[in-house]
């Protein structure tokens, strides 16, 4: 600016916003990133776009109203008037929602503002030339609040006031604002000063004026999502990446915001993510806590546990043992495959079947349906060592359990199906511990009011339908959550802390090393999504529809057509549990046969095309899979808004 200029003037406007300060982001996120504290600060069951909306709908009645611009409080009380009527914010009065709302906005803002150095640098040029300075601005905050900003940013002292178009219902934009300043400043329009970057209210209106103006520029980020549509497309491209794995990434996005906002409501102290599975659930949880909850931590450890490390720690002395929880999952077993889910080693084992004479390959039933194994149980060597070791196991396992959660109701996070490690945990607690399980699924798991189990993406007690078209291939995920380690098989005491022992072979890790280039992408991938949702005004729950709709396209088409992929792994899965032999894990059952019908046996299809050698027929077999999406999809759509009537 040419100096001379301010030799003509007396009084000298800054516009604020994109000219003294900038936003490191779109002003609309400023709103979104309240909404959604709202909505987290008092557990609002409504989505944050919605409350988004509903600001943006108060601000635009108060207009209609004949306000030229609204004031803050005059837009809250709006807003807090809608939520009410909506069953929300009962019990909040509306003194507290009006303070937690500007405590909220005002830290967003200082968080996301930097100054302009150069402008900066002009404000102390003309305060140090004897001019009047003052900042004007077109916002529904008041004084007050850019007021405590400039203090906040060291500049309020190069300012002699602060004029904000909602204190006296007058705008820039109408010139009525820039009236009510050279009036309150007696000075005459030609010895006042404009600077600014707004094309109309900071250069043509004033300049109608008579007002001089100095023009300044400046390009603000752009790219917030507030389009729907967009963002849907976002959500379902993220899940049809170049690698397989990347089918999974708005699903475990699903699963993850949900499982945040279930551990927020419910005042959870500590997250305890279950080894191995848990692993990179763990992973993905704190990308997500990092990017959108980062103001708002909750508490996670990794969990190092198994079913196997906690089976014996749950049973009861021997003579009160049927143990029929070992076979629920098992036709049969030998003893020594009872022997080793109760924690004997094979040292143990040898001992134990050479002092009773029993056969290795001796079948293991629940008691009474075979006398030479329930001669084995009563057996006083096998009882003696038994009582030992399930009475060290049950100590060791609580003291573990107390050294990373305390003494605090336990919260636990798995990858699912019935909740059996958490059953082991309720039981060696006897019962008396307050046990909730976070699931992505649940399959006929037993609960109760103490030993709580909820399935997020699918659970069939709570949602047959939602289950049905959720937890097909349910059993892959268990191979695409591989750890970077092997099973925990027990604990040992190290001085004044219990550490898990674990079994690390090449067995074990094989299946890790196999998954960890897909798991990277996924992880990548994954962050992406949470930086869209983060710069947009949607919230999981906006897009339900959208993000299982992606996976389902993974399991009807992605992952059928990559089957060499799944087939390949399941080749390496080693089982630590139950029974060791492949022909039992493996065995035919008519009820899993009878869902790859209801599937259009789609995980076969590209399978018979190789063996038939007909991969010319591989368009055939996609235009397949695609029809059999599209019937899925449709389906899904009907159970979402059944389920969205339901609520309302």
């Amino acid at each position: 600016m040419d100096i001379k200029k301010l030799y003509s003037v007396d009084l000298v406007a800054f516009d604020f916003f994109d000219t003294l300060v900038h936003r490191t982001c779109d002003p609309e996120k400023i709103l979104s990133m309240w909404a959604k504290a709202v909505k987290e600060k008092y557990s609002l069951s409504i989505s944050s776009s919605e409350i988004y909306k509903i600001r943006k709908q108060s601000e635009i009645k108060l207009r209609k109203s004949g306000f030229q611009d609204v004031t803050y409080r005059q837009m809250l009380r709006g807003i807090h008037s809608e939520l009410t009527a909506l069953g929300f914010l009962k019990q909040i009065n509306i003194s507290e929602f009006e303070s937690e709302s500007y405590q909220i906005e005002y830290q967003y803002e200082l968080e996301h503002l930097f100054l302009d150095a150069e402008n900066m640098e002009l404000a102390r040029i003309c305060t140090e030339n004897g001019k009047d300075v003052i900042i004007i601005s077109d916002f529904y905050h008041s004084k007050e609040f850019i007021g405590n900003i400039c203090k906040k940013l060291g500049i309020r002292q190069f300012f002699k006031d602060i004029y904000v178009s909602c204190d006296y219902n007058a705008r820039k934009s109408t010139g009525e604002l820039y009236k009510v300043v050279l009036k309150l400043n007696d000075t005459p329009p030609k010895r006042c000063l404009m600077i600014g970057d707004h094309p109309i209210s900071d250069q043509r209106v004033p300049g109608k004026m008579g007002i001089q103006v100095f023009p300044v520029s400046y390009t603000g980020v752009s790219g917030f999502i507030t389009d729907k549509n967009e963002m849907e497309r976002i959500a379902r491209g993220m899940s049809n990446g170049a690698h397989v794995l990347d089918g999974y990434v708005g699903i475990m996005y699903l699963f993850t915001a949900r499982l945040y906002e279930i551990a927020s409501v419910g005042k959870c102290r500590k997250l305890l993510f279950c080894s191995r599975e848990g692993q990179l659930l763990k992973k993905l949880f704190d990308i997500y806590q990092e990017i959108a909850h980062k103001d708002h931590w909750i508490d996670n450890e990794y969990l190092y546990i198994s079913r196997r490390a906690t089976f014996l720690a749950s049973l009861r002395e021997c003579g009160k043992e049927d143990f029929s929880r070992m076979f629920l999952n098992y036709d049969s077993l030998t003893v020594v495959d009872f022997l080793d889910n109760i924690g004997f080693n094979q040292g143990e084992i040898a001992d134990v079947l050479g002092r009773t004479g029993i056969e290795r390959d001796m079948p293991a039933v629940p008691r009474g349906k075979r006398a030479e194994f329930d001669e084995f149980l009563e057996n006083d060597e096998f009882i003696r060592l038994f009582n030992e070791k399930r009475e060290e196991a049950n100590l060791l396992l609580k003291e573990y359990i107390r050294q990373i959660n305390g003494n605090s109701p336990i919260w636990m996070v798995d990858i699912g199906w019935r909740g059996s490690i958490q059953d082991n945990l309720f039981l060696a607690f006897g019962r008396k511990v307050e046990i909730t399980g976070l699931y992505f699924g649940l399959k006929n798991a037993v609960r109760t009011a103490k030993n709580k189990k909820i399935g997020i993406i699918f659970d069939n007690y709570e949602d047959e339908k939602n289950y049905s078209l959720m937890s097909f291939n349910y059993l892959d995920l268990e191979k695409v959550c591989a750890a970077d380690h092997g099973p925990v098989i027990g604990y040992d005491r190290k001085g004044k802390m219990i550490e898990p022992k674990i079994l690390e072979s090449e067995e074990e890790l094989a299946i890790y090393r196999y998954m960890k280039e897909g798991q990277d992408r996924l992880a990548e991938s994954f962050a992406r999504l949470c930086l869209q949702f983060d710069d947009s005004i949607y919230g999981y729950s906006d897009l339900v529809y959208a993000l299982k709709s992606g996976y389902l396209f993974h399991l009807c088409v992605r992952q059928p057509e990559n089957y060499k992929y799944y087939f390949d792994y399941r080749n390496i899965v080693v089982e630590n549990f139950g029974a060791k032999t492949t022909e039992i894990r493996n065995k035919f059952t008519f009820k899993g046969y009878s869902e790859q019908f209801h599937w259009g046996l789609v995980n076969y299809i590209f399978r018979f095309l190789d063996k038939a050698h007909l991969k010319a027929m591989y368009p055939v077999g996609r235009a397949y899979c695609r029809f059999l999406y599209c019937l899925k999809k449709r389906r899904l759509k009907r159970v979402e808004n059944e389920w969205i009537n339901q609520k309302i």
